[in-house]
């Protein structure tokens, strides 16, 4: 068995000893090493040791180790440096320690050092337990996380990453609350890890989201072993806002999250106002903002009409009527898919001059676009072109890369999740003209009876009235009017709204629900709530229901087999708190570095050119520009939407595919 290290306190004049020993999990059989509390001294967390024999603190009133140490030392131990104390201050004072570690580097880069020093002392996670129940959902690393009560009622947590900087965060952690008791446990709270700042450069928090996630994730797994060992069952209720004409009730430490930024502060909204007016710069926003973000341009928006908060369709829209308005800049806050849109969209609008502006100098990726561009995909694609004739329809949702590569392979319109199921019944009604034989090339299983049956099936979820699947601006709509329908029955009602995406939606919601029920119908009479709910919790997270080692299957077309189109991988979750709830992408974009870009325009704007959006010069496979082939299948929508007709540009892209099956565009 590996030696662990076991810590414990021993006091003197003017140090602390750490004292090291062997010791293996007292409660089971697991072999992986731990720490454990010794009955007259306190115990630190399970990290592991293997050349470090006496480490000396300095006393209580010493100056933090600084950054200049980072190189002299495996290990710092600033962070335990204190005073002893009882131990029901045993977490915060540690807490309050690896705190003013990391506040006393100064440098993103030296912070990030400490966390890979840190990282290198977790223990050994056995890979037996690298499985998906113990995955941290959110995280855009891999993280394993397990948990387990003692013999003596203390919690104990192994962790792992395949990201050396994410194993630091966890190691963190886990010395904070390795062998505290579950109380202590769930005492820390997400906004507690707030000021580390631990390995950020420029302000972004899609690494800051593993603090959060992990965090989450001990306290979910403790109340669940609590509620195990007490014979409950560990089910919590989902939090919610609950809205009315006199204002906003959060249940749920992450419904507060969300809620705490619905009134934003006014001062910051002057000051990015005055920074739009000045410089004429537009803003167009995605629905899934940080809600920071969404508060301060809801309340932005009443002074300054050029804020736009839409779903991405409508982003590239917004801009161009900007542009018109006499904006000089456009900022784009969203993945960078969008600001290509945006930019694009300006360019064939003959708005070349209008400078468009991303929230970050790294990438903003987003996980859906980038599946749609692996060379899987692209190899699906090349093999459906040998099919004539082949129509692809692809999410607006993808990168202008994407659209060009794939329409040059098979001719190609876009489709929102509002207009998706549209565009599909268009194409079985074309099929209803052709004949049995034509039908049963494409698929054999179908004839023109069996697709005119089809066709009003599909319609009947929208008949239902329960409930919606569309885009963001199709659930506004649906909670909209049917909040509108309760004030206009002016009766005592509640209404509630499971929320099935991202939570950055529910700024709008908000603005939108309360807006009606301050009307002066609803507020004569009868009382109207409406509850908005967060499925955030860990059951909520769907299962892969097979192995992503097994043979998919495939669908045989004439001669050609085309294996199923190749999608997400499981596990890649969006979260700061829950689950698949929140995009660490889109938090990106946060307050502090729109302001940056407002501040640095246009004076200035050589020191942000890594955040412009830059304009497509690269080339397709047939020489073609990325923009102008990446647009047309937008255009195509474009046209679908206003005529509800197919163009008959697609059309005849369609039918006239080159000899090997290739577009021809």
């Amino acid at each position: 068995m590996e030696s662990s290290a076991t810590m414990s306190l021993k006091p003197s004049p003017s140090s602390y000893t750490l004292r090291f020993a062997s010791s293996s999990n007292p409660n089971t059989n697991d072999p992986r090493p731990r720490l454990f509390p010794s009955e007259k001294t306190q115990c630190f967390s399970s990290l592991s040791f293997k050349s470090i024999k006496s480490i000396h603190l300095p006393p209580p009133d010493s100056k933090p180790i600084s950054s200049n140490s980072l190189n002299r030392s495996p290990f710092s131990c600033s962070a335990v440096t204190f005073s002893p104390t009882p131990a029901t201050e045993f977490v915060p004072s540690k807490l309050n320690q690896l705190i003013i570690e990391f506040q006393s580097i100064s440098q993103p880069i030296d912070r990030v050092k400490r966390l890979l020093q840190y990282a290198n002392l977790l223990p050994a996670f056995p890979d037996s337990s690298r499985v998906d129940s113990n995955r941290v959902m959110g995280c855009t690393a891999q993280v394993w996380l397990e948990a387990s009560l003692d013999q003596h009622g203390k919690m104990r947590f192994w962790a792992d990453s395949d990201s050396e900087v994410t194993r630091g965060f966890c190691a963190c952690l886990i010395w904070v609350l390795d062998g505290a008791t579950p109380e202590e446990v769930l005492s820390v709270k997400t906004e507690d890890l707030t000021t580390f700042n631990v390995g950020l450069t420029g302000g972004e928090r899609s690494r800051v989201n593993t603090w959060h996630n992990v965090l989450v994730s001990m306290r979910k797994r403790t109340k669940k072993l609590i509620a195990e060992r007490e014979g409950k069952m560990p089910l919590d209720p989902f939090p919610s806002l609950v809205i009315s004409s006199e204002g906003i009730t959060a249940q749920g430490s992450y419904a507060e999250a969300q809620a705490r930024y619905l009134f934003p502060d006014e001062a910051k909204v002057q000051e990015l106002v005055s920074e739009l007016k000045e410089k004429k710069i537009g803003v167009v926003a995605h629905f899934y903002m940080d809600p920071e973000v969404q508060g301060v341009l809801t309340a932005a928006q009443k002074h300054w009409p050029h804020i736009h908060i839409s779903d991405s369709l409508v982003m590239a829209d917004s801009a161009v009527k900007m542009a018109k308005a006499g904006c000089k800049f456009i900022t784009v806050l969203g993945v960078d898919f969008m600001s290509e849109n945006v930019r694009a969209i300006l360019d064939q609008a003959g708005f070349q001059e209008v400078s468009v502006y991303r929230m970050s100098s790294d990438r903003i990726g987003c996980s859906l676009a980038d599946a749609a561009s692996s060379p899987a995909y692209m190899n699906y694609l090349e093999a459906a072109s040998a099919v004539h004739p082949s129509l692809h329809v692809v999410y607006i949702n993808t990168s202008l890369e994407t659209k060009a590569y794939a329409h040059e392979l098979v001719p190609t319109i876009t489709c929102t999740s509002s207009n998706v199921v549209q565009t599909i019944l268009q194409l079985f009604q074309q099929m209803t003209i052709m004949t049995d034989e034509e039908i049963a090339e494409v698929h054999p299983a179908h004839n023109r009876d069996s697709i005119k049956s089809l066709l009003p099936r599909l319609h009947y979820y929208q008949r239902r009235g329960m409930g919606v699947v569309g885009s963001t601006q199709n659930l506004l709509d649906f909670i909209k009017k049917r909040v509108q329908e309760a004030v206009d029955r002016n009766a005592n009602d509640r209404l509630q709204f499971v929320l099935g995406t991202e939570s950055g939606m529910v700024t709008s919601i908000v603005a939108a629900v309360q807006s009606l029920l301050r009307s002066p119908k609803s507020t004569d009479g009868a009382k109207v709530t409406v509850e908005i709910v967060f499925p955030v919790s860990s059951e909520s997270i769907t299962k892969p229901s097979f192995n992503s080692s097994m043979d998919l299957k495939s669908a045989h077309v004439g001669n050609c087999i085309l294996p199923v189109v190749p999608g997400v991988a499981s596990g890649e979750g969006c979260s700061i708190h829950g689950d698949c709830a929140s995009c660490p992408y889109m938090k990106m974009n946060s307050l502090n570095s729109l302001l940056k870009v407002t501040d640095h325009l246009p004076h200035k704007k050589s020191t942000i050119e890594a955040y412009e959006a830059a304009r497509f010069k690269l080339k397709t496979a047939n020489g073609n520009s990325i923009a102008d082939v990446g647009c047309e299948p937008i255009l195509h929508m474009r046209h679908f939407q206003a005529s509800k007709e197919l163009p008959e540009k697609l059309v005849h892209q369609t039918l006239r595919s080159n000899g090997n099956g290739k577009s021809a565009l």
